[in-house]
């Protein structure tokens, strides 16, 4: 069985009553902060509308899973009128980074926690992210 968990189990003692049910086990990619940064706010302003529909909100603006007071301080540079996807394209890169690291700090503290707290559950691998690499080649 294949499953994605966007929003993991928080404690080490919740898996494994996960896994005793019979889950079986589970990958967890972890990925280097930075790369994840600068992915999502290359993948976040280069977005057109179809999919990723939280992009384009206005009323209010969102910003995925990002926290309250980096929201706040995301959205405050237009008023809280514009959308995530408008505020990438209107600013620097420079502060297009900074922007997308607020946005997904809560997602890499979520990564590195959890790999911290699963590092010494069997049923769980974590590998980088960058450990698979395509090849054209085979």
């Amino acid at each position: 069985m294949l499953m994605h968990l966007s929003n993991p189990l928080e404690t080490p003692q919740q898996l494994q009553r996960f896994f005793a049910q019979g889950a079986g086990r589970m990958l967890h990619v972890v990925r280097k902060p930075s790369d994840m940064i600068i992915s999502g706010y290359i993948y976040h302003r280069r977005h057109r509308s179809k999919g990723e529909a939280w992009l384009h909100f206005r009323d209010p603006p969102d910003c995925l899973s990002c926290d309250h007071e980096a929201w706040s301080q995301i959205f405050q540079r237009c008023g809280f009128t514009c959308s995530y996807h408008q505020l990438l394209r209107n600013v620097s890169t420079r502060e297009g980074l900074q922007l997308e690291a607020l946005r997904s700090r809560w997602d890499v503290m979520k990564m590195l926690r959890n790999a911290w707290d699963w590092k010494e559950l069997t049923n769980i691998l974590q590998r980088p992210g960058g450990s698979w690499r395509s090849s054209r080649h085979g």
